[in-house]
């Protein structure tokens, strides 16, 4: 499946633009909303469709109906979409390409190792991970994962990443249940390769029909926790 960058709301005069807290993915007949700020997803069909259409390609007040008019200002006060801001801030949610291939397609050279650090890491990376799940919504989580992805780390080879990736799906099974949503496990992966040294991304899917949220971790176009065949039923709506 082809992965399209999304565009923006704004181009130059246009008059609306994306909140910075809010991705959108267009598919043929719907719109589906990511919306960091409240945690929840919307989908635009029929004609909330079609206005959400002629609010992205709005440059003046007379190029959108009044339904269109009207649905833009409950976005506003949604905050999902604001107006454009002269400077032209480009606020517009880009995806990274789609992944070449996972980690599941490979096999270990050995059996992991456990080392003490390795176990340690997991550990601290669980409780970070379990502290911000109870007590932070998606946009202080996504800063806490943004801030991680920051710090300069030190360089690993992807043999060496590997390994690392390896050990960590080899203590899973004993401290996650079989009911650990991917968010979670996806969370815990990329504090616990932080911890190791290694800034892998965070990338979140969506599909219509039916309905569904997916996200994984990736690194260097690859797939450290799922299969490449379950990621591509997924368009990107968002890259951290």
């Amino acid at each position: 499946m082809q992965i399209a960058y999304v565009q923006d709301l704004t181009m130059s005069r246009r008059r609306y633009s994306l909140s910075p807290h809010v991705y959108v993915c267009e598919f043929k007949t719907s719109y589906i909303l990511l919306d960091c700020s409240s945690d929840r997803y919307l989908r635009f069909t029929g004609q909330q469709y079609d206005w959400f259409a002629e609010i992205r390609q709005a440059d003046d007040r007379s190029s959108t109906s009044d339904a269109a008019t009207r649905f833009a200002h409950r976005l506003l006060a949604m905050k999902l979409i604001t107006r454009h801001q002269p400077e032209g801030l480009d606020l517009s949610p880009r995806v990274r390409p789609y992944p070449r291939t996972s980690l599941y397609d490979l096999s270990p050279d050995a059996a992991p190792r456990l080392q003490c650090r390795t176990i340690a890491a997991f550990l601290h990376a669980f409780a970070v991970a379990t502290h911000i799940r109870r007590n932070n919504h998606l946009g202080q989580t996504l800063a806490s994962a943004r801030k991680w992805m920051a710090v300069a780390l030190p360089s690993r080879s992807a043999e060496e990443i590997q390994d690392l990736t390896w050990r960590f799906h080899s203590i899973t099974p004993y401290v996650f249940t079989s009911h650990e949503a991917c968010f979670f496990r996806s969370l815990v992966l990329l504090k616990f390769l932080s911890l190791m040294g290694v800034s892998a991304n965070w990338e979140f899917g969506v599909r219509p029909l039916p309905f569904s949220a997916h996200c994984w971790i990736e690194h260097d176009g690859m797939v450290l926790n799922d299969h490449l065949g379950h990621v591509s039923e997924y368009k990107k709506i968002m890259s951290v």
